[in-house]
This record gives structure tokens, C-alpha cells and sequence, in this order.
């Protein structure tokens, strides 16, 4: 009877039904979802309608059937709540029937976590609205279930429906995908979700605990950053899943930020790693500052979350995310295309993450449909990226060890090469250096005989080409040591102004000559006691100053240096030259090269002085660089750091006597002069005025009488004064004003001499030679001014020394070696004896019936040479006096030639060309303790 009702009632109630329905959409609502039996999870898309309130001001009164508002309710434009960044308040609604006679569990699920507040309203059995609270503004526990998600459970009466209402608003995207399921499409769905998560993170940690043990094995940065970035990371995806809520039930806050915090994280280390893993430091300095440029942009996104809205903070995240995606992928790219091979692989993968970041912004955006299906996808793309970037890693070990290994071969091909040159250079400069000696020995001996004026320029001339020739071979030397890493400096007290005037000395002469204007400036304050490598630094300011002198006709050349901040001094090398083109400045300091291809022609050198000098100044740890322009003279500058010399009161001083308070007037037309005369006589209490004329010198002097100032203590006047002869002037100022309490001095030329009753005629006390220093000034106004007594002047240069005392033998295999060592030997009182191969000199000292004293001998002879020579002459017995002191000769330059020779068993070694200094100085070092009666 039950089924024949039931069979009767069923028509019934599906008309009943379709009247629902039909009345249903006529008052503009979805179809309600039927739950008679649910074997999978229902979308609620198609059965929601949603009403927008603007001011979130209204209550559950308002929304239900005869609210005030009920009436606004409208279907819902797709298969899921998808408005983007919206913060407004939406109400949604949706009814549910149950067509079985018993109730349902049920299970109402909000696929997305980052909800600030979603509000259920659900109805009693009496018609009243129970209201459950969920959000991620409220704590884990008080979620209806313990799920990362927003779940709740439902109870629905049999033969019932019922009108569900929520009530949304975030501060994130609004994008909530709503499904109804039954309990087991719940408990599968839930295990097919962990299922997933537990792979992403898993091979997360994988990926983490793998590159950590990389980076603690190679110490590499790049691993560093990926592994940060694989935290960051993990963090992001944690917070997108919500399983921050979980891992931090209280922090409230925390759960609201972490997602931006950790997505700029990860994309600060991202671009950290980026920089490292393609080299951007070194490589690609416009690319590096590209990217530290998005770097900071990264770092004041984070910052910025904690002072501006939250409502802007997912809309600024977006957009610098975006931004951050396409210059990483567009530096990659450039790195690519500029050949760097790993690029290839970190292409691909920011290729990847760049689609997946375009997918989740237009998700967010509510372009594109962000439910589960497109977040697993997501899940995809970065776990995709984060393998690529990981074997991008290992193909950078690969990259590091063929580079290594690589390495390795050419340094073993450099060192061979380097060997090889090494031993080159040495044959060459013997080769060279042999002759050399017979030139220049030669030429030094000739030079003592009597000579007419023609001879004389010609030997000059053969002096000087020897000279410049012997230059080029030491920079070519100098030049193979520093690129083979064998030069060392040393590190000696020296007194920098000593040491500045005996460069300005060197070039005195040739100034003179062109009468040029050259000048040595000291500002004050300079640290004069240092700690140097003088014979490196002279080496370097010389070359600076040959340089200038050889593109300087007229005008001046100065050597200044002054303190450039509290641990540097700055040198200047300054001239009114024909300068350097800008093009040509940025490769002056290489090898082989000038500004241009003519100047070698026209003014000489090889090219390698300026690049030398650039090494050395780098070798003492300091800078070089020119400031010039064509036709406007140029400036060549380095610094150096200061180190205060160890015990300052050592060092020999400069003379610096001290000045009484008085003026000086300089006539001169060389204004360098007498500007730098006049700023750095200041600290010493003299004042310089200078004059550039006759009548003015004489208006100076009346004025001064006519206001009653202090005279002009010492009046000095330039011998090349407007044309006219110095003593003229002297003549005329003398005439028309009273100098009977000022001392004239003359300046001339360093080769000019003038008779001393002339001088005394015309009022003139003495002279100085130009060019001068700010020194050679003081010295020479202390001596007018009697402050330094006589005795304490510069005295002569010493004799040569006799050394007739001393029996000295000479082995060389070259006749003219040999006369040139027999022509300086018998300049110093010695007849030595020679021998032509190291036998015929084991020979002479092992029948000697007088012991020899020393023994210059050649380290390259036929026969025998001179290291084997040396040994067998030490194996002979000499009784308690000893033997012979054996100096080598030698052409090589080397510090591995100086060392062989002191292992054979010689005592000291001199290089050829021979010269007479070096010689008097090696004889006197040995000669002390050894003199015989």
C-alpha cells in the first residue's frame, strides 16, 4: 500500500519540484542544489546569488526573504565568487533540498585560505540563523574543523530546503570556489589534497636539504642564496595553502603579512642568487646594477607592509612581483645572448615562473578562473621552476670544473710560456748587454781624454743613443718581471723630498736646455717620511717625467704632490704638452701602446714605459690615471697610501734652514715659477711678490717706499727677462731706488756662468740656476741671507779612490769587455791582470805568487765558465787570509742570475754594462778589512 502511494506521490512531487524551480527563477534565483545522494563535491557557482554591500552596513535582517535588501540579490556571473581585489562586503546565498526522508552530513568547503572574514549563516529547526565565525583574522582553533581550509560541517533536515547565507570580505583576492560534498567525497578530496601538499613540500625539503650539503661543501654563494630562496619559498606556498595557520595558531597578524613578506623574500634571494650564478659583478656591471636596483625595490616592498594599508599591500606585491619576473628573465636573457652558458638553463626556468606568476596575478585579478584545479597547476610551475634552477646549479659545478680545469692547463701552459719568455729575455739582454758594455764602457773612458767640440757632440751622442737603447731593454725586463709575478718591493724608510729632488735633478738639465718652466710643488701638510719602495717610486715618477718632457716643446712641466685625504699622498705630473686625445686615454696605460701611431715616429719609446708605471703604482697599492685635453697640456696622476716611516729620526733631512721674517720680489716672466714660489714660501715666513717687468718691478719698489712698508729683503731678477740681460736690470733698479738694504740676486740657467767682478758691478751677491725647487729657493735665500754658514755647503763631488794597493784579476771571454774593465781599472791605479776563459783564470790564481784581492769574472765563458770556475777556485786552499773576492760580470738581470751566481760561491754581482760608479762602489764595499801592506 506504502508503495502504491509512494508510487502515486511521486508525480506529485516532482511537479511540485519543477514549481519550485520555476518560481524560483522567476524571482530572479538559482536553482537550489539538489542533495538527495552526493557521490562527489558539487560547485555552488551555478546555484549562487550575491548582493554587494558597499558601506557593510547591512545585517542577516536585511538579506534574508523580506529584508529590505532581498531584492538586490542577483545570480553570480560564473562558476565561482571571482571579483579580484575587492575589500567591499558580498553576501551570497544559495539554497539547498534534501529530498531523502532521513537527514545529511554535510560538508560546506571555501577552497581558498586568505580570507579575512567569512561569516556562515545557517538555519535552526525554529526558523532562526545560527552564525559561525571563520577567518584568517581569527586563530586556528576556532575554526569549525582543523583544516587549512575554511570548512564546514552542515546538518540538513529530510524533505527540507534551506537558504544558506555568507557573508565575505578581504583584504586578498575574493576569489572562494564554494563545493558542497558529502562525507566521503569530503574525506577523498581531503586525502587527495594532503596527498599533493605532501609532495610539493616534500620535494621542497628534498631540494633544501641536497643544496645545503652542496653549499656546505663548496662554500658557494650562489647555493647559499638558492637555498634562502628555497625557504622563502616554501614560506610563500605555505601561506597561499594555509598551512601557516596551522604552524602559527596565534599569530594573527603573521598570517596576514607572511605571504607578502615571504613572496619579496623570495624574490630578494632570487635576484641574489641571480647575480651570482651569472656572474653580474664581474661580467655585466649594467646588469648588476639592474638588478640591485630591483633588489632595493624588493626590500622597500617588505618594509613597506608594515606602514601602508593592508587593503594596497596585495596590489603593490602583484605589480613589483610582475615587474621583478620580466627583468630577471630579460637578464637572463642578455646574459645568454652575451655567450655565458649557463644562462640557457636559468632562461627556461624564470621562463617557467614568469608564466606561472602571470597565471596567479590574472587569477588574483579575477581574469582567470583560480580554483583547485588551477592551483595545483600553480604548485606545478613552481615546483618545475625550482628543479630547473637546482640542475642550473649543477651546471654550473659542471661549468666551475671544466673552468678549473682549464685554469689549471693554462696556468701550467703560462708558467712554461713564462719560462720560456724568461729565458728568452735573458739570452737577450746578454746578447745585447755584451756589446753595450764596449759602447757606453767605452764611451765613459773617451770622455775623460781631450776632445774637440765635435767629437765631444758626437760622443754625446753615442752616450745618449746607448743610454736610451740600455732603457729600452731595462723596461722591457722591468715589464717581463711584473707580468711573471717575480717583482717585489720593498718596503724602507725614505725622505720623500730627497728623494723628489733627485728626480727633478735627472731632468734639470734637458728643462734648461728647452727653457722650459719646471718646477717641484710640496703642499703642505705632506708626509715626508714614509715608508717606501724608492727605487720603484723613483722609477715611476721618472717615467712620468720623461713622458712629459718628450711631448713638451714650450711652456712647463711640474712635479707636484700634496695630501689627498688623511692615509694618501696624490703625484702630479703636470705640462702644457700637446695632451692626449680622450680615445686614445683609456688605453695609454697598456702595453705597446700611444696615443697615436705617429707619436712612436716622431718622439720614439716602445710604449711599455706608461704601462710599467701603471703596474708599479698598483704593485704599491695605489691608483693611476690623465686628465688631458689636445693642445691643452696633460696631467698624469697617481696615489699612493701613506705609511709614517719607522723611525723618522734616522733618515738624513733635507736641508731646511730657517728663515728670518722677510719679502722677497721676484722679476720674472715665467708665472708657474712664481706662483708656486709665492704659495709655498708662506709656511716659512717669507713673503714672495712677484713682477713680470721692469717698470713694474720699479713701481712695486717706490710704492712700498712711498707707504712706508717693510722693504723687499732680496730682490731677484731673471737673467731672461723680457729680452733683456738680468744685469741690466739689476743696473736700472738700482739707479732709480735705494737697495742698499736688499740683496740682489741673478737667476740663470743651470749651464750658464757669469764673471763674478761683473756680477759685483752690478750690485749682484750671487746667482741661482733655474729650474728650482721650492728647497733650492730656501737653500739659496739662507745663503744670501748668512744664515748657513760656509762650511755647511754642498762640497764637490769625491776623486776617484786608489786602489793601487789591491791585485785584481779580469776574466772575460770578449776583448772588448776586457778593455774596458782594464780602462776603468786603471783610472782608480790598477794594472790588472786578465785571463779569457775561466781555465786560464783557475790557472792565474793557482800559481799566483801573490794572492789576488779580487776577481771580476765573466759568468759565460768558452773553456769553462765562470760559475764552475768560481766553484774550483773556492775548493783551492789560501791559508788563513782567505781567498779572493769574485764579483761577477754578467749581461743577465735577472734575480736568478744575481742568485746563481752567490751559489757557485761568488760574493757579488755586477750587470753590464760596466759603469765607473758601480764599480768604485763594489771595490770600496769589499776593499774594508782586506788592504794589505
Amino acid at each position: 500500500m506504502w508503495v502504491i502511494c509512494g508510487a502515486r506521490l511521486w508525480p506529485v512531487l516532482l511537479a511540485a519540484l519543477v514549481l519550485y524551480a520555476g518560481a524560483a527563477q522567476a524571482d530572479n534565483r538559482p536553482a537550489p542544489v539538489l542533495v538527495d545522494s552526493l557521490s562527489e563535491a558539487v560547485n555552488l557557482g551555478s546555484h549562487l546569488s550575491y548582493l554587494v554591500d558597499e558601506n557593510g552596513e547591512l545585517a542577516l535582517a536585511d538579506v534574508l526573504e523580506h529584508g529590505a535588501a532581498a531584492a538586490q540579490f542577483a545570480p553570480l556571473p560564473g562558476d565561482a565568487i571571482r571579483f579580484g581585489y575587492d575589500s567591499r562586503v558580498y553576501w551570497v546565498r544559495f539554497a539547498v533540498h534534501n529530498g531523502n526522508h532521513t537527514p545529511l552530513h554535510l560538508y560546506l568547503e571555501a577552497r581558498y585560505p586568505l580570507i579575512d572574514h567569512l561569516d556562515l549563516h545557517v538555519p535552526n529547526a525554529d526558523g532562526t540563523y545560527r552564525v559561525v565565525h571563520a577567518g584568517d583574522r581569527q586563530p586556528f582553533f576556532m575554526r569549525p574543523l582543523p583544516h587549512h581550509e575554511y570548512v564546514f560541517p552542515l546538518e540538513l533536515p529530510g524533505r527540507a530546503t534551506q537558504t544558506i547565507y555568507l557573508r565575505l570580505q578581504t583584504t586578498s583576492s575574493l576569489d572562494v570556489p564554494l563545493f558542497l560534498s558529502a562525507e566521503q567525497p569530503f574525506l577523498a578530496l581531503v586525502h587527495d589534497t594532503q596527498w599533493l601538499l605532501g609532495l610539493v613540500y616534500g620535494v621542497i625539503f628534498g631540494l633544501l636539504a641536497y643544496n645545503s650539503f652542496i653549499f656546505m661543501t663548496t662554500r658557494e654563494k650562489a647555493f647559499l642564496y638558492y637555498v634562502l630562496y628555497l625557504v622563502m619559498t616554501f614560506g610563500y606556498m605555505a601561506a597561499f595553502d594555509g598551512v601557516h595557520f596551522r604552524m602559527f595558531p596565534e599569530a594573527v597578524t603573521w598570517q596576514q603579512y607572511s605571504i607578502y613578506v615571504c613572496a619579496n623574500g623570495s624574490l630578494v634571494f632570487l635576484f641574489l642568487f641571480s647575480i651570482d650564478y651569472l656572474q653580474l659583478r664581474r661580467e655585466a656591471p649594467r646588469l648588476y646594477r639592474l638588478a640591485q636596483g630591483v633588489l632595493a625595490l624588493n626590500c622597500l616592498s617588505i618594509l613597506s607592509h608594515l606602514v601602508i594599508d593592508i587593503t594596497l599591500t596585495p596590489r603593490i606585491g602583484a605589480l613589483i612581483g610582475m615587474v621583478s619576473f620580466v627583468i630577471a628573465l630579460f637578464i637572463g636573457i642578455r646574459r645568454m645572448l652575451q655567450g655565458y652558458r649557463p644562462a640557457r638553463i636559468f632562461v627556461l626556468a624564470f621562463t617557467v615562473f614568469l608564466v606561472v606568476g602571470l597565471f596567479t596575478l590574472l587569477g588574483a585579478l579575477g581574469v582567470l578562473p583560480i580554483f583547485e584545479a588551477g592551483r595545483a597547476w600553480v604548485k606545478v610551475g613552481i615546483l618545475l621552476q625550482l628543479i630547473l634552477l637546482s640542475l642550473a646549479l649543477g651546471d654550473r659545478i659542471n661549468a666551475l670544473k671544466e673552468q678549473r680545469f682549464r685554469s689549471r692547463q693554462a696556468a701550467i701552459e703560462a708558467e712554461a710560456h713564462s719560462r720560456a719568455t724568461s729565458e728568452f729575455l735573458a739570452r737577450m739582454s746578454h746578447e745585447i748587454r755584451t756589446p753595450m758594455n764596449g759602447v757606453l764602457g767605452m764611451a765613459e773612458l773617451m770622455a775623460d781624454t781631450q776632445l774637440g767640440r765635435t767629437q765631444r757632440q758626437y760622443l754625446d751622442v753615442i752616450s745618449g743613443s746607448g743610454r736610451a737603447l740600455l732603457g729600452v731593454i731595462n723596461d722591457i725586463l722591468d715589464f717581463s718581471k711584473i707580468e711573471a709575478g717575480h717583482m717585489e718591493l720593498e718596503n724602507v724608510d725614505t725622505n720623500l723630498e730627497q728623494l723628489l729632488n733627485e728626480c727633478v735633478s735627472v731632468f734639470s738639465l734637458k728643462a734648461d736646455e728647452r727653457n722650459l718652466e719646471f718646477l717641484l710643488s710640496i703642499g703642505p701638510g705632506t708626509q715626508l717620511a714614509q715608508q717606501v719602495d724608492p727605487t720603484r717610486l723613483r722609477q715611476v715618477i721618472l717615467n712620468l717625467l720623461g713622458n712629459a718632457f718628450k711631448f713638451t716643446e714650450q711652456g712647463h712641466v711640474v712635479l707636484r704632490i700634496a695630501p689627498d685625504g688623511d692615509d694618501h699622498v696624490r703625484y702630479e705630473v703636470i705640462d702644457s704638452g700637446i695632451g692626449v686625445p680622450e680615445s686614445a686615454q683609456a688605453r695609454l696605460f697598456d702595453s705597446f701602446t700611444q696615443a697615436d701611431v705617429s707619436t712612436t715616429r716622431k718622439y720614439g719609446g716602445t710604449g711599455l714605459g706608461l704601462a710599467i708605471t701603471r703596474q708599479l703604482v698598483e704593485l704599491m697599492g695605489g691608483a693611476i690615471g690623465v686628465d688631458s685635453k689636445p693642445g691643452d697640456g696633460s696631467t698624469f696622476w697617481f696615489r699612493l697610501p701613506v705609511t709614517p716611516a719607522r723611525h723618522p729620526e734616522h733618515l738624513a733631512p733635507f736641508r731646511r734652514p730657517p728663515l728670518p721674517v722677510c719679502r722677497v720680489l721676484l722679476v720674472t716672466d715665467r708665472k708657474v715659477m712664481s706662483g708656486m714660489l709665492a704659495r709655498e714660501m708662506q709656511p716659512f715666513q717669507v713673503r714672495v711678490h712677484a713682477v713680470e717687468s721692469t717698470p713694474a718691478a720699479l713701481r712695486e719698489l717706490k710704492r712700498g717706499r712711498a707707504a712706508k712698508e717693510p722693504g723687499y729683503r732680496v730682490l731677484v731678477v731673471d737673467k731672461h727677462l723680457d729680452e733683456r740681460s738680468g744685469l741690466a736690470v739689476a743696473r736700472e733698479l738700482g739707479r732709480h731706488v735705494d737697495l742698499a738694504h736688499t740683496e740682489i740676486v741673478l737667476m740663470i740657467g743651470l749651464r750658464e756662468q757669469e764673471d763674478e767682478d761683473i756680477l759685483t758691478e752690478a750690485g749682484i751677491k750671487t746667482t741661482i740656476n733655474y729650474p728650482l725647487s721650492c728647497a733650492q729657493f730656501r737653500e739659496s735665500l739662507s745663503l744670501v741671507l748668512q744664515v748657513v754658514e760656509a762650511e755647511d755647503r754642498p762640497v764637490a763631488s769625491v776623486p776617484l779612490a786608489d786602489y793601487s794597493h789591491c791585485r785584481i784579476l779580469v776574466a772575460d771571454d770578449n776583448e772588448v769587455n776586457l778593455l774596458v774593465a782594464r780602462g776603468m781599472l786603471k783610472k782608480l791605479g790598477v794594472e790588472p791582470d786578465t785571463a779569457s776563459n775561466g781555465l786560464e783564470a783557475l790557472e792565474a790564481v793557482a800559481n799566483a805568487s801573490t794572492p789576488y784581492d779580487f776577481i771580476l769574472m765573466d759568468c759565460e765563458m768558452p773553456e769553462l765558465d765562470g760559475f764552475e770556475a768560481t766553484r774550483r777556485i773556492r775548493a783551492l786552499q789560501f791559508g788563513e787570509q782567505g781567498g779572493p773576492v769574485i764579483i761577477a760580470l754578467s749581461a743577465h738581470v735577472m734575480a736568478e742570475a744575481r742568485q746563481r751566481s752567490l751559489d757557485a760561491g761568488m760574493d757579488d754581482h755586477m750587470s753590464k754594462p760596466l759603469s765607473m760608479n758601480i764599480l768604485q762602489q763594489k771595490l770600496a764595499q769589499w776593499t774594508a778589512g782586506r788592504t794589505r801592506d
